[in-house]
């Protein structure tokens, strides 16, 4: 996950744009989660050690994926606060405690999901927190690709320039608050 945020994800960014970096993630995430009651076939490898090579690669391209999109949405939240005048420091610490409290509640949730799933009489139950992942990413591919769509009101900042900026550009950086502009460090430095 480093790595691909180090490396590979601000040279997809720069190149594809934000929205098609997100798809692009997503697109690798389901297509390593769906296939996953497959993968419940390779659990019994006490003998053959190669049956752990398919879910190995599932693990490293899913998180691939992952890493592809939740960095992109923090951009976009960020962009977003900016342009609402909404200070940073309060959009991030709400949504870091957001995400603090879903990773103390999706567990539990799931676990209760996999208990209902054992105790239904289909064999596939048992991979219904999978299945709730599935639909949590759909749902905000929905979101996203609705979000593209709601026309922005100031005609200098449309979805197509927010897409296509890389991430530090000119016109993506905040305003300082001493000058009022959004010059680079380096013209402040040299004022």
């Amino acid at each position: 996950l480093l790595m691909t945020q180090l490396s590979l994800y601000p040279r997809l960014t720069k190149r594809w744009g934000f929205l098609s970096c997100f798809i692009g993630g997503w697109c690798l995430h389901m297509a390593t989660t769906l296939p996953f009651p497959a993968y419940g076939l390779l659990a019994d490898s006490v003998h053959d050690i190669w049956r752990l090579a398919p879910l190995g690669c599932m693990h490293f391209f899913g998180q691939i994926g992952l890493g592809l999109c939740f960095p992109t949405i923090f951009v976009w939240m960020n962009r977003a606060a900016t342009e609402g005048g909404i200070p940073l420091g309060q959009v991030n610490g709400f949504s870091s405690s957001l995400g603090a409290l879903f990773r103390s509640v999706v567990p539990v949730i799931s676990g209760s999901l996999f208990s209902i799933g054992l105790s239904a009489k289909f064999q596939a139950g048992r991979y219904l927190p999978v299945y709730a992942n599935c639909v949590l990413m759909c749902a905000s591919l929905g979101l996203v690709l609705c979000a593209f769509r709601i026309p922005e009101s100031s005609a200098e900042s449309t979805p197509a320039q927010t897409r296509k900026a890389p991430l530090m550009s000119p016109e993506a950086q905040p305003q300082t608050p001493a000058s009022g502009s959004t010059a680079s460090l380096p013209e402040i430095q040299q004022a």
